[in-house]
């Protein structure tokens, strides 16, 4: 994509983002607190730990949301397990509109391999399951799946693997199944 949009795109170094670790998530929510003198109480930093999944746009939107219901506290102010719960509608009106826009850009094929994708089991299945599901050959699903790693939602792990490229899509495609058009 970049180098459709820039000259000399190709001499950019690109660094594939994973998912953070624990210790990295603990403290991308911590730090910035802590700097301007707020804690955040174990049960709720644990507890966004735990609905983020270690993405960096998921723990962006319960760090916000949770900051704001504790009323943005001022140094010596605490972020509360209540203050997360308090969030949690405002996060997850967020989170479906973050992957019904992923489901929107998705083509009916496209659409057909993502569902097929998150019937699997494992949070990694094989393309050649995958394809099993949709009784096809694997070549018949290339194109399809080449389009979602291109749009970013859809990654290939390792040889042979799919995944998700932002946690719970699986879930949400799940939920909304003859629902989505």
């Amino acid at each position: 994509m970049v180098t459709d949009a820039a000259t000399f795109g190709e001499r950019f170094e690109f660094i594939r983002l994973k998912d953070l670790s624990r210790d990295a998530a603990y403290e991308a929510l911590a730090g910035p607190a802590e700097t301007l003198g707020v804690t955040w109480h174990h049960s709720a930093i644990e507890a966004v730990l735990e609905k983020a999944h270690g993405y960096p746009h998921f723990l962006q939107l319960w760090a916000h949301a949770a900051w704001e219901a504790a009323g943005s506290p001022h140094p010596g102010g605490m972020i509360t397990l209540g203050a997360v719960e308090a969030s949690e509608d405002e996060v997850h009106d967020q989170l479906d509109v973050f992957y019904r826009t992923r489901w929107g850009k998705a083509t009916p094929a496209e659409r057909e391999l993502l569902r097929a994708v998150a019937q699997q089991t494992s949070p990694t299945p094989r393309r050649a399951d995958v394809a099993a599901t949709l009784g096809k050959p694997t070549t018949a699903i290339s194109m399809a799946r080449r389009s979602l790693m291109y749009k970013g939602i859809l990654d290939s792990p390792g040889r042979g693997l799919l995944s998700f490229t932002a946690p719970g899509f699986s879930d949400y495609i799940l939920e909304h199944e003859g629902t989505e058009d």
